[in-house]
């Protein structure tokens, strides 16, 4: 049988570290590419064996944090024109070598990559919407010629600036596949995770917790706004506002304590009288609610009254 394009010009490059529950898909999904490498933290479950017999490259390299950035040192290794990186949570459709091979053989010259869209799932559930989809992936590259920041999270940049990326539209793409969270104790604890071993900046000057505030804000906005998911959709606003608050307070120890950590609520975001159904006089309600504002008790349930009044808000909006 004649090999595709893409089974001879792509090289799969994936990181794992004792990940030996969640291979098969990744494993079963790119059987038809000839150069699978992975780099392995010193797995003690049977990864490394399992990806040996199944014909993987493997290195192995001493345990570390994993953050994006490691990835730098081994995009040289694949000596194919192409590299394509996944996670070992991660697999690809039924069609993905037809598609992959349409791709990079129509690429013009100037195209250093492919942004592919990845679907989520949560709790067994294929996410359409709540900031999880389409969830564009730069993992398709011309190989050496990208490079990733410090940190989490970060697409990587082309070393050429004025490299092209293709973006590839859903619904009828290329799609990674991504079992990312099983349950809601996972997601919890992988968010944590990142947090504590992202990069911060340590000047006090860099940091203001009312820009953590806003983005937590912002992160409940859209996440809640996009009720395609259901619940699910209300528990990725909730988690994803509280992996701010938290990446704020870490983000204020590294510095030492000495950033500004407000304790009020920034003023584009104040909770309007209307939501706490207060009548009567205007002024008597204005003092009312200028000394509730200064309470302890209004700093301490800010974010919930901030939660409930963007609920509120998106709920009147759709009337």
């Amino acid at each position: 049988m004649t090999e595709s394009t893409a089974a001879k010009n792509v090289t799969l490059l994936v990181f794992t570290q004792n990940n030996l529950d969640r291979l098969n898909p990744l494993i079963e999904s790119t059987g038809w590419i000839t150069n699978r490498m992975a780099i392995d933290m010193t797995s003690t479950d049977g990864t490394a064996e399992m990806l040996n017999a199944a014909l993987f490259d493997v290195r192995t390299i001493k345990p570390e944090l994993f953050v994006d950035e490691l990835r730098n040192q081994y995009l040289s290794l694949p000596t194919t024109p192409w590299t394509l990186v996944l996670d070992s949570d991660e697999f690809l459709s039924d069609d993905a070598e037809e598609q992959i091979s349409d791709l990079i053989k129509s690429a013009e010259q100037d195209v250093v990559g492919f942004r592919i869209p990845r679907h989520n799932y949560f709790c067994g559930k294929k996410l359409m919407g709540s900031g999880f989809y389409p969830d564009h992936q730069f993992r398709l590259f011309r190989t050496n010629q990208i490079v990733y920041s410090p940190g989490h999270h970060h697409p990587p940049e082309p070393k050429d600036k004025s490299a092209v990326i293709n973006v590839l539209q859903p619904p009828s793409s290329l799609h990674i596949h991504h079992n990312n969270y099983p349950t809601v104790e996972e997601f919890l604890r992988r968010q944590l995770n990142y947090a504590l071993s992202d990069v911060y900046d340590t000047e006090s000057a860099s940091f203001d917790f009312d820009d953590y505030q806003l983005k937590a804000i912002n992160q409940f906005i859209q996440r809640y706004g996009d009720r395609r998911d259901g619940s699910f959709s209300y528990v990725a606003a909730l988690v994803m506002y509280w992996d701010e608050i938290v990446r704020g307070l870490i983000h204020w120890e590294r510095t030492g304590y000495q950033g500004h950590l407000s304790e009020h609520v920034p003023n584009q975001v104040f909770v309007t009288q209307e939501f706490y159904g207060l009548t009567g006089d205007q002024r008597h309600i204005d003092a009312v609610h200028r000394e509730y504002r200064n309470s302890r008790s209004w700093r301490i349930t800010a974010p919930l009254r901030r939660i409930n009044s963007i609920k509120t808000s998106l709920f009147r909006n759709r009337k």
